[in-house]
């Protein structure tokens, strides 16, 4: 991942984003309260993604041990954004219990998902 840096997000959370080829990725950090409310999380993202001038954005999950109502809602959030400007959002490395929540609510018809960032990044 070329040009790393910490964006802080919601209630503690972080993410390090950085570029792979032409996507912007997201690794998300929870914080001390890894099952709290994350109201807000997707608005850092998006002005991150605005400030590289990116519209494929690939969010690596991989420390995230709950997929919350509110996570989800933020994820869908900023599917939305993304699709406005005619890009992509992709997840990866979700745990089988997050990825069992998205296919519970239908998500994953919406958030694609896959097992790496580099099989995310060249689906």
């Amino acid at each position: 991942m070329d040009d790393p840096r910490t964006v802080p997000l919601a209630y503690d959370w972080s993410a390090t984003v950085g570029q792979d080829e032409q996507w912007l990725i997201a690794r998300l950090h929870p914080g001390p309260r890894p099952f709290g409310d994350v109201i807000g999380l997707a608005l850092p993202l998006w002005a991150e993604m605005e400030r590289r001038w990116a519209t494929l954005l690939v969010v690596q999950m991989d420390e995230v041990e709950f997929l919350s109502s509110s996570l989800m809602g933020e994820l869908v959030r900023l599917y939305k954004r993304v699709a406005q400007r005619d890009g992509a959002l992709r997840l990866c490395g979700l745990r089988p219990e997050c990825a069992d929540a998205l296919r519970t609510c239908h998500l994953h018809e919406v958030l694609p998902t896959y097992a790496t960032r580099h099989d995310a990044v060249h689906a």
